[in-house]
């Protein structure tokens, strides 16, 4: 089950998303044409139409790990991340995925976010963010933390360009925030 608003989040309709096989629904994105996508346990990516009245199951055939999260870049390319460095791309719209080599070997892949150049950050189990100009043809490691995970990304979209991640350390959250202008300096 999924709740949406479409008031500024004031009310809340649920939504009943079914089950297939015991998946899980990790996490959701809304993509440029207004259709509701959402990514799963077992490699399985869903998308919904109709504001969430119905869903179509989209298997990626590349992966059987669970993805956490996804990310639209524009109307075409999107960026799916997951467990043991999955990483799945689309340049058609969402129609077929392909998987590409992920930045981090031997580590899950935790939180997705793209900015307005372009450019996607992905964070990991390994307390490392990566970014890819290239849609993970390429990856550059953008800042090792240490010791903890980074658990999600959120980058401003506006004129200041800025952004927050946010990490997990001994069971403690811990927020970054970066003003600076440019993507190379992202937190």
């Amino acid at each position: 089950e999924i709740s949406y608003s479409d008031d500024l989040g004031a009310t809340w309709t649920d939504v009943e998303v079914g089950d297939q096989n015991n998946q899980s629904i990790e996490a959701f994105a809304l993509d440029f044409k207004g259709r509701i996508w959402a990514v799963a346990s077992d490699g399985m990516i869903y998308r919904s139409d109709d504001s969430g009245d119905s869903w179509d199951l989209i298997e990626s055939g590349t992966t059987t790990e669970t993805l956490v999260d996804i990310e639209w870049e524009d109307e075409y390319t999107a960026m799916v991340v997951g467990e043991s460095n999955t990483v799945l791309v689309t340049t058609d719209g969402g129609d077929t995925w392909a998987a590409v080599t992920g930045p981090s070997v031997g580590n899950d892949l935790t939180c997705v976010e793209v900015s307005y150049f372009g450019i996607f950050l992905v964070g990991a189990a390994d307390d490392t963010l990566y970014r890819t100009d290239d849609d993970g043809d390429n990856w550059a490691t953008v800042r090792d933390f240490g010791s903890g995970t980074i658990t999600g990304i959120d980058l401003e979209q506006d004129l200041d360009y800025g952004g927050w991640l946010v990490r997990e350390v001994s069971g403690e959250f811990h927020v970054f925030r970066s003003r600076t202008v440019g993507v190379a300096s992202y937190l």
